[in-house]
C-alpha cells in the first residue's frame, strides 16, 4: 500500500475513532476534549502527507502544482490513476460535523472511473440457450374442452372376407377394438425475481417470461418424444406399443433408414413417411457417409441451402432424442396432441412477496398425447 493511500485510510480510521470519542457515555467531557485535540492532530499530520503526495505525483505526471483533479483523474498533460478515494475537502467536512454532532452523509463519486465500475446496466440480457426444435409444431394438435379425450381402435380382425358360392355361409370376421384414454397432463414451472431486478432492467420482465416458456417447452419435447407414461408422465412415440422396431445391424444407417420407409409403407399402417427425427450428432454421422472414391452420398453439395432431408422426407433434428436413434414417421397417422390450456403466464407476489418485494412468475400448459396408429412409427436404433 502506497504512503499516500495509507495516509487517506488513517485520516478515514481517525474520523471514525473520533465519533466513537463524541458518543462515548463513559468518558467525561475533560477526558472527549483531550482524546479528540490529539485526534485532530493525528488528521492534520496524515493531511500534510496526502498533500505532499498528491503535488508530487503531478509534477510527475507533467503537470504543475495548480493542476486541479476532476472526475478522480488528475487533470494536466499526464493521467494519473483513478481515485475513488473521499477527498481532502470530504475528509475535513466529516471530521468538522463529528466535532459539533451534526448529522453528514460522505459519498464518493465515480465519475470518470468508468474502466472501474459500470456506469450503466447493460439493457439486454446474456440468455440461456435451449434446444430450438419444439416437436409439438410438426405434429397435428387440437383444442380440447375436456380433461380426457377417448377413441376406440380396430387393433385386429379375427376372420375374414372371402369368395363365396350362391347359397353358401358367407364367413364371418369380428373386429377386435380397444378403448384408449388421452389425458391432459401439466408442465408447470415457476420463479420469483426481485422488484428491483424488474425495475433496473426494462428487458428483463419479457425475458423472464420467454425463458419459463422455454423452460416448458424441453419438458414438453421430453414428454412427446419419450415420456414414460407412469404418474403424470405422458405416454411418448417411442415407448408406445405397437411401433415397429429396426436395428441398423450390419446395414449401413442409410440402409437402415430406407427400409424403415419401407416399413411403414408395407406395414400395417400402409402409410409413407412424411418426417424423420434424429439427434443432431446422428444427423452428421449420415451426412458424412461416403462413397468409395470419398464423395457424399448425402447432400451431394455440401454447401447446398436444400432443407435436410432423406428421399425427400424432412429431417427434424433435436438432441431430445438419444443420438444413435431416430424416428420415422407419418405425423397425420401416428400421432395426435390434445390441448386442453396452452401456455399461460401469471404473475404475482401475495403476502410474502410484498414483504421481501418479490414477485412470483408461473408458467404452465397442459396437453395430452394420443397415438392412434402406432404403427405408422418406425423406431431404427443402433445408427
Amino acid at each position: 500500500m502506497s504512503a499516500m493511500l495509507e495516509a487517506k485510510t488513517a485520516i478515514r480510521q481517525l474520523a471514525a475513532e473520533a465519533r466513537t470519542v463524541v458518543d462515548s457515555k463513559s468518558l467525561t467531557l475533560a477526558q472527549k476534549g483531550a482524546r479528540l485535540d490529539k485526534i485532530e492532530a493525528d488528521i492534520k499530520g496524515h493531511e500534510e502527507t496526502v498533500k505532499m503526495h498528491e503535488t508530487a505525483g503531478r509534477l510527475m505526471a507533467g503537470g504543475s502544482s495548480a493542476d486541479s483533479t476532476e472526475g478522480g483523474r488528475v487533470a494536466g498533460k499526464g493521467i494519473g490513476a483513478p481515485n475513488i478515494l473521499p477527498t481532502e475537502e470530504q475528509m475535513h467536512e466529516l471530521f468538522d460535523s463529528v466535532m459539533r454532532h451534526k448529522s453528514f452523509r460522505l459519498e464518493v463519486g465515480t465519475k470518470g472511473v468508468g474502466d472501474l465500475l459500470p456506469d450503466r446496466l447493460v439493457p439486454g440480457i446474456v440468455d440461456f440457450r435451449h434446444e430450438p426444435t419444439r416437436i409439438l409444431e410438426h405434429i397435428q394438435a387440437t383444442a380440447m374442452d375436456v380433461p380426457i379425450v377417448e377413441y376406440i381402435r380396430h387393433v385386429s380382425t379375427t376372420g375374414a372376407a372371402g369368395m363365396t358360392a350362391a347359397g353358401a355361409t358367407k364367413p364371418s370376421a369380428t373386429l377386435n377394438t380397444d378403448k384408449v384414454e388421452a389425458r391432459a397432463r401439466k408442465i408447470a414451472v415457476t420463479t420469483l425475481l426481485n422488484d428491483e431486478d424488474l425495475a433496473d432492467f426494462s428487458a428483463f420482465q419479457s425475458y423472464v417470461t420467454a425463458e419459463l416458456t422455454r423452460m416448458v417447452v424441453d419438458v414438453e419435447n421430453a414428454q412427446i418424444i419419450a415420456g414414460d407414461g407412469t404418474g403424470e408422465n405422458l405416454l411418448g412415440l417411442l415407448n408406445q406399443s405397437g411401433i415397429i422396431t429396426r436395428a441398423q445391424g450390419t446395414d449401413t444407417g442409410l440402409d437402415a433408414l430406407e427400409q424403415a420407409f419401407t416399413d411403414l409403407r408395407v406395414g400395417p399402417a400402409f402409410v409413407a413417411p412424411n418426417l424423420v427425427a434424429m439427434n443432431p450428432s446422428t444427423w452428421s454421422k449420415l451426412r458424412r457417409s461416403k462413397d468409395t472414391q470419398g464423395r457424399y452420398l448425402v447432400d451431394v453439395d455440401p454447401t447446398a441451402a436444400e432443407a435436410s432431408s432423406l428421399w425427400g422426407v424432412p429431417v427434424l433434428q433435436s438432441t431430445q432424442i438419444t443420438a444413435g436413434t431416430a424416428l420415422a414417421l407419418n405425423t397425420d397417422a401416428a400421432a395426435h396432441a390434445y390441448v386442453r390450456q396452452g401456455i399461460v403466464i401469471q404473475t404475482d407476489f401475495g403476502q410474502t412477496g410484498f414483504e421481501k418485494n418479490q414477485t412470483a412468475f408461473r408458467c404452465e400448459e397442459r396437453l395430452a398425447l394420443a397415438v392412434p396408429r402406432p404403427s405408422a412409427i418406425v423406431k431404427v436404433t443402433g445408427l
